[in-house]
């Protein structure tokens, strides 16, 4: 499973909307994430993905394809070529 679809999937819970709704063009604002959900959000990609989210490194007005970049930049080189990120 790609960095995409387990964001898109962690933020399908934490937003409260259904997955299918979740485009790499999706803004966070415009699911309704507010502050608590964002940290709630960060905690997540912290505990899910096994990086370091620093406060301010996500934020409201980020799409979700950004964030995955982003997550994408932090894991090591063998889980973004097609390895299995962490469970």
């Amino acid at each position: 499973m790609s960095a995409f679809d387990r964001l898109a999937d962690l933020v399908s819970r934490v937003a409260e909307v259904p997955l299918e709704t979740i485009t790499p063009n999706s803004n966070l604002e415009q699911l309704d994430i507010d502050s608590l959900a964002l940290v709630e959000l960060s905690l997540r990609v912290n505990s899910d993905f096994g990086i370091t989210v620093e406060d301010g490194d996500i934020q409201a007005s980020d799409t979700v394809g950004s964030i995955a970049q982003f997550i994408d930049s932090k894991l090591p080189a063998d889980l973004t070529q097609g390895a299995s990120l962490p469970q």
